[in-house]
């Protein structure tokens, strides 16, 4: 009898060993899903230096810089966990985008007066502000080249 049921359902066994596979997870999809989790540990990161920065400063300048970089990064984290319960797509960091020309000239003369404070400050003062005062200049670098980037990659996009 045991043979009798094996010879009747053939398939059964072999419909055991062919899985289905599902469809590869295309890389956009992917950086959608994890892009703002990454945002939050950066920033998360960036918190926790601030508060490094603060607690181990030697003078008054450099607890504010690291208190005042404590706050910003909390706000910034309680604006993209609101944003993001709110239905809207946060992406990596809050997005930062120009609409034509003329915001983009602000948003270049806005951060090229932020980096130029932080070159000064790290060209001026010294201790652990030179570290801060750097990083500011190089992250308004990077932000100016990033905008420009993406302004134009807007425009080609455009029909």
């Amino acid at each position: 009898m045991s043979s009798a049921v094996a010879h009747a359902h053939p398939s059964a066994a072999s419909q055991d060993d062919e899985r289905p596979t599902a469809p590869p997870i295309p890389a956009r999809e992917v950086w959608r899903l994890i892009g703002p989790w990454l945002g939050y540990v950066f920033l998360a990161f960036v918190a926790v230096l601030g508060l490094f920065t603060a607690s181990g400063a030697s003078d008054n300048a450099t607890y504010v810089v690291g208190m005042l970089t404590f706050a910003i990064a909390v706000a910034v984290i309680a604006i993209r966990a609101k944003r993001q319960l709110d239905g809207a797509e946060i992406g990596f960091l809050l997005p930062i985008s120009v609409a034509g020309p003329d915001t983009l000239l602000v948003t270049i003369a806005i951060l090229g007066v932020l980096g130029l404070v932080g070159g000064a400050l790290a060209a001026t003062v010294g201790g652990t502000l030179y570290g801060i005062g750097l990083a500011l200049f190089v992250v308004c670098a990077a932000l100016i080249f990033i905008e420009i980037k993406r302004y134009f990659d807007r425009i080609d996009r455009a029909p």
